[in-house]
């Protein structure tokens, strides 16, 4: 799996998905060389932004270490349970999403995301924001042209709902996460 293959998966269902599919990434090499990587990201984000911040902003004091290894096993266990919430809503529209295909699916959703996190390194509000956009846009279609893909629904609008309800529940779930974590900071 290259580069070439990665970038084109948001963009359309004919081109990436067809060489990962064939390809059939096994799922440690998956999470080894491509999840974890990325999935690092957000963690490392958070305990930097944390540890260095500017006197009088805030306070170094908190456990930041733990507070980044807390956001680490959430990433892990939102793929777990976004695998099997892309199968149970893909059943429910009547769309056969195998097991291996929806941990695929949701190992690979989150990427763009996740990678997003480094644009709260950029300054002011606005560009940070933008880069969180960006990233959560391409991680919908991901899941999107992963689902034409995958499933190969008979109207696009099938496979849209599914992401749709599948984002809703994933950004639902990092919203309390989120409250959760600033009611500790």
């Amino acid at each position: 799996m290259d580069l070439y293959t990665l970038a084109a998966l948001p963009l359309s269902a004919e081109r990436g998905w067809p060489e990962l599919l064939r390809a059939r990434p096994g799922g440690w090499r998956l999470l080894l060389q491509i999840v974890l990587p990325v999935a690092l990201l957000p963690p490392a984000v958070l305990y930097l932004a944390g540890t260095i911040i500017p006197p009088g902003v805030g306070s170094a004091s908190h456990p930041w270490g733990e507070l980044s290894m807390l956001v680490l096993l959430a990433e892990f266990a939102s793929v777990a349970a976004a695998g099997l919430l892309f199968r149970h809503i893909a059943g429910a529209y009547a769309l056969v999403l195998g097991p291996r295909e929806a941990r695929l699916l949701a190992a690979l959703a989150p990427l763009p995301l996740w990678a997003s996190a480094a644009g709260l390194a950029l300054p002011g509000v606005a560009a940070p924001a933008a880069a969180l956009l960006i990233g959560l846009g391409l991680s919908c279609g991901i899941a999107y042209h992963g689902l034409v893909a995958m499933c190969r629904p008979r109207e696009a609008l099938v496979a849209a709902a599914v992401v749709q309800v599948a984002a809703g529940a994933g950004l639902a779930a990092w919203g309390c996460l989120a409250i959760a974590l600033a009611m500790l900071i």
